[in-house]
């Protein structure tokens, strides 16, 4: 019989706790990326690595197919820094390119492939090894060297056979890795089974039923040894749904079943290395403060320590999305999703003073490229970008052949909002492309012009 577990939380509880304070450093100054997060881990030597939901880059592309690239395309990125702060030599990683050596499909054993990351990013995790493991262009998991950048294996955890193709069925969350390596996936739409894939990405079991995932999620973890999954929903009403079996991936993930901490509503989590805690961000859940993050202690189901941020950054609406430690568990970062104005990694240190949480300073993500307005547009259209940093900037327009048509604006700009005018008389109607230089950066947005 499923036992119910609801461990509740009390306002007062961080009154008469003593946490250790953590200090919200001021570091990762000089780089830039898109401040939508759908994904944050910290690889085996420390490393930040970093996805954006949106589009962040752009990749030239062959459209005639004669072999000479010849336009511009938005793509997605992973942006990977030291922990210096400055980037690390293969970062943004837009194309991933693998030699296919998994079960999954034996007529592709052997193929290489190049993946451009086109679509939308959905997580990251760091496996066992220090690697890391991309929820990447929509619906794969790619595992990354964390020393080269390149691509070792990948996976569809949700296929489907439609005629002897096959095509996702589901987009998968950010997944988990227990001590053996194994790899555990949940998707972010309801009524799909939590899996496990091996250490080479070839599956092994459905460890949760479809029936028992009701909830849209973000995310899943487990512990170290498999044998309690949490699954998150943010939809549902708790944090975790903690499925208990006594032996790992083999045994019965239902016969134990605890929902807790009711009101926290949870987009992203990591453990939390030395501590064994499980860390979680608030998503507008009612009994806690939104945005903020809470550890999660399994040995006592209690909620042991937290950061509180600013009222400022709450306000901006934004969504906890990313959360890892170095691997000392003595450096945190968080990244958010939603805001135009959000800074793109948070990093405290934890400190021994029991003083509380100080915010101390912000990450700039530096430069962001808006949308068009209005778009398609006819003949003229506004283009928006925000600096963080005083910056040499260049707005370039290109036509669909990849043909400069126009500078916008090449100087050096102080920090603030800016807005561009295009204006396409004489031009012929179809699609342009805008691309922004600065801080050694490239983004580049698509927009329509209609006559």
């Amino acid at each position: 019989m499923k036992k119910m577990l609801a461990v509740l939380f009390l306002a007062c509880l961080f009154v008469s706790m003593s946490f250790g304070a953590w200090t919200l450093q001021d570091t990762i100054p000089n780089e830039s990326v898109q401040a939508y997060n759908q994904g944050l881990a910290v690889d085996g030597e420390g490393k930040i690595w970093y996805q954006s939901y949106y589009a962040s880059d752009s990749i030239e592309v062959d459209t005639t197919g004669d072999g000479t690239p010849d336009t511009w395309e938005s793509c997605r990125t992973i942006d990977v820094f030291n922990p210096d702060g400055s980037k690390a030599s293969f970062s943004p990683i837009k194309v991933l390119e693998y030699t296919y050596d998994g079960a999954q499909w034996p007529s592709l054993q052997g193929q290489t492939f190049r993946d451009t990351l086109w679509w939308s990013n959905r997580g990251l995790r760091t496996d066992t090894d220090g690697n890391i493991v991309a929820a990447a262009d929509w619906a794969q998991y790619y595992r990354i060297n964390h020393q080269t950048g390149e691509c070792m294996d990948m996976v569809v955890p949700y296929p489907y056979d439609t005629t002897g193709v096959i095509e996702p069925a589901s987009t998968p969350t950010a997944p988990a890795f227990d001590d053996a390596g194994n790899l555990y996936s949940c998707t972010v739409s309801p009524g799909f089974p939590i899996k496990v894939f091996d250490t080479k990405m070839d599956f092994v079991n459905d460890v949760v039923p479809a029936d028992n995932h009701a909830a849209y999620s973000r995310t899943v973890e487990v512990s170290a040894d498999g044998k309690d999954i949490y699954y998150c929903g943010f939809t549902g009403s708790h944090a975790f749904i903690r499925f208990h079996a006594d032996v790992a991936v083999w045994g019965d993930y239902t016969s134990q079943v605890d929902s807790l901490l009711p009101g926290l509503l949870v987009e992203a989590c990591s453990w939390q290395p030395e501590t064994g805690y499980l860390w979680a961000g608030n998503t507008g859940g009612a009994n806690y403060k939104n945005a903020c993050w809470y550890a999660y202690d399994p040995e006592t189901d209690a909620v042991v320590d937290s950061v509180i941020i600013d009222q400022a950054i709450v306000d901006l609406g934004v969504k906890p999305r990313g959360i890892d430690f170095s691997p000392d568990g003595q450096t945190m970062y968080v990244a958010y999703f939603n805001s135009w104005d959000s800074e793109a990694v948070y990093i405290y240190e934890k400190t021994n003073d029991v003083e509380g949480w100080k915010h101390t300073g912000t990450i700039s993500t530096n430069f962001e490229l808006g949308e068009n307005y209005p778009n398609p547009f006819n003949p003229t259209t506004t283009i928006p970008l925000k600096l963080n940093k005083q910056t040499d900037v260049k707005l370039v327009i290109y036509d669909a052949a990849g043909n400069k048509v126009q500078t916008i604006v090449n100087k050096t700009l102080s920090p603030g909002r800016y807005e561009y005018n295009f204006n396409a008389t004489g031009l012929a109607s179809g699609t342009y492309f805008y691309r922004l230089f600065a801080n050694g950066q490239v983004s580049a947005k698509k927009m329509m012009y209609i006559k």
